[in-house]
């Protein structure tokens, strides 16, 4: 649906921004801290997720692809909603929840508001598998590849840890297609 939204910050609340994009439409989207760490005027690009329930519609959007990627992850897990991922990913840099998860560190996780123990036991259970193998390098954070080149080579069957060597030296700017070809390249 709508993955990312481009634009000047038009307004802050609590937990959410709005956007302005160039068609004079403005966006309202909830977001973590880290999505709250802009000022009015600046121009911005989150990546988003769109949740359709029959009485709503909300935009969530985060500045960093694998911050939208972990929250999708997060809200499949029974009993986790949009809320309370935006409380997960507020605990602290995504390098440490990943690390918190694949670690199962009961104590981080339910640290975050409304989670409880039991919570954060389906949550570890559930992710733990995603993040196995994954050394610290490798965790997604704020320098990790874009998800885009990363899922393209993890359906060629490498793993985290191959990706991490692959494409440590891969300019970002390039197009996918291209970021794909030179790792692949690299590969041989």
């Amino acid at each position: 649906m709508i993955r990312s939204v481009s634009g000047k910050i038009a307004e802050r609340g609590e937990n959410w921004v709005l956007i302005d994009t160039a068609g004079g439409v403005g966006y309202r989207v909830f977001t973590s801290r880290r999505g709250q760490e802009v000022s009015t005027g600046d121009s911005v690009r989150f990546f988003t997720h769109l949740i359709v329930r029959e009485d709503i519609m909300a935009l969530y959007g985060f500045p960093d692809p694998e911050e939208v990627r972990l929250f999708g992850l997060l809200i499949k897990v029974d009993g986790v909603g949009p809320k309370h991922a935006l409380s997960i990913l507020n605990l602290g840099k995504l390098t440490d929840i990943v690390r918190a998860i694949r670690n199962s560190d009961m104590n981080f996780v339910s640290g975050a508001s409304g989670i409880g123990k039991k919570t954060a036991g389906k949550i570890i259970l559930m992710l733990r598998d995603k993040f196995t193998g994954m050394t610290d390098d490798s965790i997604p954070g704020e320098d990790a590849a874009p998800s885009a080149l990363k899922d393209a080579l993890l359906s060629l069957g490498y793993n985290e840890a191959q990706i991490a060597g692959l494409i440590k030296d891969i300019s970002p700017d390039l197009p996918v297609e291209e970021q794909i070809r030179i790792a692949l390249r690299q590969s041989r």
